[in-house]
């Protein structure tokens, strides 16, 4: 791809595992316990938690950089009361997704029954593509840390509710939202090659509707245009374009 010729060294993206028949069999069998989930999830290295399970899993540093209980994927804020006259909407369920270094396996904590009930009769096909790419970015870690050699000590990353910067900034982050930016630009809101190309050489400007944006304006606000660790995120976007599309 000719945008990349202008960068002199390489590091090979990471693909990320596909995780599509994980979702459609969760909403095809709908399994009635969180156990009867894993023994779908953990084919994939998934280990499907609450929030309870997720907390006792990890250490104190980890702990206190722990989203809150209170939030959710896919819904207000934590705190935000709907209009006067309007029912409040249902929670998705969903806290959030991470790669467990204490495990060696990929999260998804959640509150299962409102989860479910999301998921089978809620979510659009939209927001199916969007938690299969939440999981796609985990599976990056996932083979992250196999790199490092499943060492906990190695896979230290900066919790994006205490230090968001140095969470950004870290590599494997990088690495992981560069995939995320191009998955869901194109898989959510099936913006073309083109288009996304375009998006990437303007820093993200010209629309900001879609996730993929917003990840992409988070980095521009937190670094500047001129940063290495922009730099080094445009290389991994148009690697991922490569990947995710093809070299035409």
């Amino acid at each position: 791809m000719k945008h990349l010729k202008t960068y002199k060294i390489f590091e090979a993206v990471i693909k990320p595992l596909d995780v599509s028949e994980l979702i459609e069999e969760l909403i095809e069998l709908n399994p009635r316990t969180i156990e009867q989930a894993n023994q779908l999830s953990n084919r994939y290295n998934i280990d499907i938690v609450t929030y309870n399970q997720f907390m006792e899993s990890i250490d104190d540093e980890m702990r206190a950089g722990a989203p809150s209980r209170d939030q959710f994927m896919f819904g207000p804020p934590p705190g935000m009361r709907p209009p006067p006259g309007f029912p409040p909407p249902p929670p998705s369920g969903m806290h959030f997704a991470l790669m467990n270094k204490h495990t060696g396996k990929m999260n998804l904590v959640v509150d299962y029954n409102p989860f479910m009930m999301f998921l089978t009769r809620m979510a659009p096909p939209q927001l199916q593509a969007v938690i299969k790419s939440i999981l796609g970015h985990e599976s990056i870690h996932y083979q992250q840390f196999a790199k490092m050699g499943n060492d906990p000590d190695k896979y230290v990353v900066d919790s994006p509710v205490t230090n968001k910067k140095g969470y950004l900034g870290h590599h494997t982050e990088v690495m992981a939202h560069a995939f995320s930016i191009i998955d869901e630009l194109k898989s959510v809101e099936n913006k073309s090659k083109e288009e996304i190309l375009q998006i990437i050489q303007s820093g993200g400007k010209g629309g900001r509707r879609d996730q993929g944006h917003r990840i992409l304006d988070d980095y521009y606000n937190t670094f500047g245009s001129g940063d290495r660790t922009i730099k080094k995120l445009n290389k991994y976007l148009y690697q991922y374009v490569e990947e995710l599309f093809g070299e035409e």
